[in-house]
């Protein structure tokens, strides 16, 4: 299953412009689990990044600063597809700049976001917040539009 992953990660890093990203697999010694880490680094500072986690079958996909998204073992959350066409269709709209995001920051710290991938369907979005109380801190809300790869 870990090459399965590796092959899709490898297929979008391969499909991009030469030298507009770089792509860092960190395995993490539980290979043999199916655990591991991937994270595809943009040159543009204006993209966002992509890191995927992948954990006993399930895939998260962190986009930009505070966009988070988990494609379970079926896929079918976001899309009619499954779990391997999903993330790659996820991935493939983040590269070519269809995804902002909305961070809340509270003394620097991000404790919110709100994600959204513009797909051919339609925008697909996650929306996740820390639990806490803040009363009296001023909270700062940032508006991201990234920009494709390349």
């Amino acid at each position: 299953m870990v090459e399965r992953y590796h092959s899709l990660f490898k297929e979008i890093f391969g499909s991009l412009p030469r030298d507009c990203a770089k792509l860092v697999f960190r395995d993490g010694g539980a290979h043999e689990e199916g655990n591991f880490d991937v994270e595809l680094i943009p040159r543009k500072p204006t993209a966002a990044t992509i890191r995927a986690k992948f954990k006993k079958g399930k895939a998260y996909l962190f986009f930009g600063k505070a966009g988070v998204f988990e494609v379970p073992p079926t896929g079918r959350r976001y899309t009619a597809h499954g779990q391997w066409e999903e993330i790659r269709v996820l991935c493939d709209a983040v590269v070519r700049g269809r995804y902002e995001e909305l961070i809340t920051e509270i003394e620097g710290k991000i404790v919110g976001g709100r994600g959204k991938v513009v797909l051919e369907d339609g925008p697909v979005s996650e929306v996740w917040r820390e639990a806490g109380f803040w009363p009296f801190k001023k909270k700062k809300k940032t508006a991201i539009t990234y920009t494709a790869f390349f």
